[in-house]
């Protein structure tokens, strides 16, 4: 790749908000592998919550 510049610094994400369609609430909504709980609400057929820091990327458990 010549004349390419790559910019290797991750820049964070905060209070990333999601909502996902469920068939039935979670129990349980936490950060993995940190097995942080992540406070999250249902109003019946969506579960919603915010990923407080993403760098490059978080992975999110929703455990039934």
């Amino acid at each position: 790749g010549r004349d390419i510049e790559v910019i290797e610094d991750a820049v964070p994400l905060h209070d990333v908000q999601v909502s996902l369609r469920m068939d039935c609430c979670p129990a349980r909504v936490s950060l993995v592998p940190d097995g942080i709980d992540i406070p999250f609400a249902w109003d019946g057929s969506r579960v919603s919550f915010t990923v407080p820091k993403v760098v490059l990327h978080q992975m999110v458990c929703l455990d039934a």
